[in-house]
């Protein structure tokens, strides 16, 4: 872990000095009682354990008891602007991930360096990710304070091949059109009502972005006191989110495409993106890559995410983490649009609908309804 002070890489926890009252409300949710017994090893990484060598680094996630009361945040941040929203809802669940996980990455960090790797701690969803021995495993599940530890296996949220080809001449000869899927939606309508996008910061959680494409260039977010470079890179750890894919640029440029270079092809041409470039290879490090993402565009003032990614139900993805990270970034005031996939297109099917798409979503339109829990 990077030991600068506000860098993503960084991912250890602290509650930043506020003024008294605010101070007193975190207090409250603190507060809020646990019951902690001894933890859960997971059936599938039971399973792991029982084929593992004694020296054999597993990835796993860990779970601590508790969580930020969503109820309680929501009445708190009642009637505040979003930017007090957001910093009072980051600071309350960082503030519940160090009271939770602190014991227990004290236990991993006591622990010799050939048997643990990779220790992240996160608070979008409450847990810590890292590579463990079988004794480090059930030690960790034998403490009091951990709810379950779970396998992370190699998985890698999907994303579709990208349809790519030279430039025709009868693209050139219909340069500045609109683009065909802009205007089966009907956006010049709603650009027409004042609504394309200016004063909204949109993250992107993908492969990253061509940032140097003439039609993205001139709407990308910048962090100067940070020194934030258009977003960040998870996958490298690094300030550079250069897509190397393809799939990032493309889902950038149906949010802020502006024409500059032929047909306009973003819904929202006067937004800014924030670039979130994230590991999409079969990896254990996918899953929580993507958290990091969503953690960071949080944090970091985003007001909407934008994800073009996710996982088929029958990898046995895990919704209910999932769920928990959808419910904690809605609760900062930051709204998630997330793809549905590609497949069968029967919306009564079941696992027709990728997680987290199906999280279910935390939030409902009053006319919506969706079954099961």
């Amino acid at each position: 872990m990077n030991s600068g002070a506000n860098e993503p890489g960084d991912q250890r926890v602290s509650l930043t000095e506020k003024g008294a009252e605010m101070k007193s409300l975190l207090s409250i949710v603190l507060a809020a009682s646990t019951i902690c017994i001894g933890g859960t090893i997971t059936p599938n990484l039971a399973v792991e354990l029982a084929d593992a060598q004694p020296d054999e680094l597993i990835p796993v996630l860990v779970k601590p008891y508790g969580r930020a009361d969503l109820d309680y945040l929501a009445s708190a941040t009642s009637g505040m602007d979003r930017y007090a929203q957001r910093e009072f809802v980051c600071d309350a669940l960082k503030a519940k991930a160090e009271e939770t996980q602190s014991g227990i990455l004290e236990h991993l960090n006591s622990a010799p360096g050939d048997q643990v790797a990779g220790i992240t701690s996160l608070w979008i969803v409450n847990c810590v990710v890292l590579e463990a021995t079988p004794g480090v495993i059930r030690e960790l599940a034998a403490r009091n304070d951990v709810d379950y530890v779970r396998f992370r296996p190699a998985m890698s949220p999907f994303i579709e091949p990208l349809d790519v080809r030279p430039a025709t001449h009868g693209d050139h000869l219909d340069d500045k059109a609109i683009a065909w899927g802009v205007l089966q939606i009907d956006a010049p309508t709603v650009w027409g009502w004042g609504y394309d996008g200016t004063g909204v910061l949109v993250s992107v959680v993908d492969t990253g972005c061509n940032y140097n494409h003439l039609d993205l260039h001139n709407h990308m977010w910048h962090d100067t006191d940070a020194g934030y470079h258009y977003g960040y890179d998870f996958q490298d750890d690094d300030y550079d989110p250069m897509d190397t894919h393809g799939h990032g640029t493309h889902c950038c440029g149906t949010v802020v495409s502006d024409g500059t270079a032929g047909n306009d092809c973003g819904v929202a041409p006067n937004a800014t993106i924030m670039a979130c470039r994230v590991r999409i290879d079969v990896s254990p490090e996918a899953e929580a890559n993507i958290w990091l993402g969503m953690q960071f565009s949080t944090e970091h003032g985003a007001d909407v995410i934008s994800m073009s990614l996710g996982y088929f139900q029958s990898w046995n993805p895990q919704r209910t983490e999932w769920r928990e990270a959808e419910e904690n970034v809605l609760a900062a005031g930051t709204f998630h649009a997330v793809c549905a996939g590609n497949e069968s297109g029967n919306p009564t099917t079941y696992g027709d609908i990728r997680t987290p798409g199906d999280a279910p979503p935390p939030w409902l339109h009053p006319e919506q309804t969706t079954p099961g829990g």
